[in-house]
């Protein structure tokens, strides 16, 4: 089970929640119903996503939003340190 949360930036430069979402799994079929509600909801314009890389995601937010994706700082830090010897 995936609970998952969109917060967006209006255009006063203020964060808002979009919504929130319950899924069996985190799969494509589940991020397209989400984003398509966000959008039934009044989501009118999307630019850009920050999110994690997973694979259905990225594929929906391109057909759903027709928006650009990039990862998290978060998420690029983890895969940046996995090649970073350790120091002792």
């Amino acid at each position: 089970m995936a609970v998952v949360i969109a917060t967006g930036v209006n255009l006063q430069g203020r964060r808002e929640v979009l919504g929130l979402h319950l899924m069996p799994t985190e799969s494509e079929e589940g991020w397209t119903q989400f984003f398509k509600g966000l959008k039934e909801s009044g989501l009118a314009r999307v630019w850009l996503v920050v999110s994690d890389a997973h694979g259905g995601l990225k594929a929906t937010v391109r057909r759903v939003f027709k928006a650009e994706r990039q990862r998290g700082k978060v998420h690029f830090c983890r895969n940046l340190l996995v090649h970073i010897s350790k120091c002792s």
